[in-house]
């Protein structure tokens, strides 16, 4: 009787194991809700576009031992680029990733000038997740969350 307990324990212990499967962890990025908050735009920074070319001469020694000559080309294409430093109650932060919203914020605002800026923060969250043997999420719990970054929306 006692082997037959056992194996019946036994049995209803590696069943739930496979029902219940597994912990990993997920990590994900998710966004905050748009944030807004006063500023005043510190800088306009730009940098014109940067283009040549060059044509030096090079020397080098060859395989052999023997002295060579040689002409080394060297091109620049290097764009113009925008941004904007603004300053805000947690610091100064740059808005010049964005190109095309840099160069935009750039044409439109003052250095000095007062704005409200929208953005969200960034973060990576860290969940334990529970799964069935087949994949199936059973719960999720956060157990870490770290702000990545700042994503910068609109300047008005």
């Amino acid at each position: 009787m006692n082997s037959k307990r056992i194996s019946l324990v036994l049995s209803i212990g590696f069943l739930a194991s496979i029902l219940v499967g597994c912990k990993d962890t997920v990590s994900e990025q998710k966004l905050s809700p748009e944030l807004t908050e006063k500023a005043t735009v510190a800088d306009l920074v730009y940098t014109p576009s940067n283009h040549g070319s060059n044509i030096n001469p090079s020397v080098h020694i060859t395989s052999e031992g023997d002295l060579g000559l040689g002409l080394t080309f060297t091109e620049v294409d290097i764009p113009e680029k925008y941004a904007v430093v603004f300053q805000c109650q947690h610091g100064k932060f740059i808005v010049q990733d964005n190109q095309k919203k840099a160069k935009e914020l750039w044409n439109r605002l003052k250095t000095g000038q007062e704005v409200m800026v929208w953005y969200n923060e960034v973060y990576q969250e860290d969940y334990a997740v529970n799964r069935t043997w087949w994949g199936k999420e059973l719960s999720r719990e956060l157990i870490a969350r770290k702000l990545l970054k700042y994503r910068f929306n609109d300047a008005n």
